[in-house]
C-alpha cells in the first residue's frame, strides 16, 4: 500500500477535544490523539462525530525537553469518516488539519522534532556499546 502523507506521523497519547459548530450549535468532544503528524491527527472519542463543518481540535501537548508544562495547540481542521473500534468501544476519527492558530504549528513541529530525538537518545542507551 502506498503511503500518502506528506508529513511524519507520530504514535502519541494525548488529552484533546473537538469543537464542532454547525446550524445544531456547539457541540464539545473529548477524546484522545493517538498519532499527530503536521498535516493530521488520529482522535478516538466516546461518541459518534460527523459533520462536514470545520472542526476546532484543541490540542494537549508536553513541551519539549522534558518539561512537565504543557501547551494547548488550536487547530482548525476537517474530518475524514469515523469509524467505530469495537475492541475499544470508541470511534476513531481522522483529522485533515487546515489551518494553525498563531504559532501553534512551529511549537507543534518543535515538540515532535524533539519528541523524536528524545526517543533516539533513549534508544541509543538502550543498546550496549559493541566496542
Amino acid at each position: 500500500m502506498h503511503e500518502r502523507r506528506q508529513h511524519k506521523r507520530y504514535a502519541i497519547d494525548w488529552m484533546a477535544v473537538l469543537l464542532t459548530k454547525d446550524e445544531h450549535g456547539k457541540e464539545v468532544f473529548h477524546g484522545r490523539l493517538h498519532d499527530v503528524s503536521l498535516g493530521g491527527a488520529g482522535f478516538h472519542a466516546d461518541a459518534n462525530i460527523h459533520t462536514v463543518q470545520r472542526l476546532i481540535l484543541l490540542l494537549e501537548a508536553p513541551l519539549a525537553f522534558g518539561r512537565v508544562t504543557k501547551h494547548i495547540a488550536g487547530v482548525e481542521c476537517s474530518m475524514r469518516t469515523p469509524i467505530y473500534v469495537p475492541e475499544q468501544g470508541k470511534f476513531r476519527v481522522g483529522l485533515h488539519f487546515v489551518r494553525f492558530h498563531g504559532i501553534n504549528k512551529h511549537l507543534l513541529a518543535d515538540i515532535l522534532i524533539n519528541r523524536e530525538r528524545d526517543f533516539i537518545r533513549q534508544a541509543q542507551r538502550a543498546v550496549p556499546n559493541m566496542h
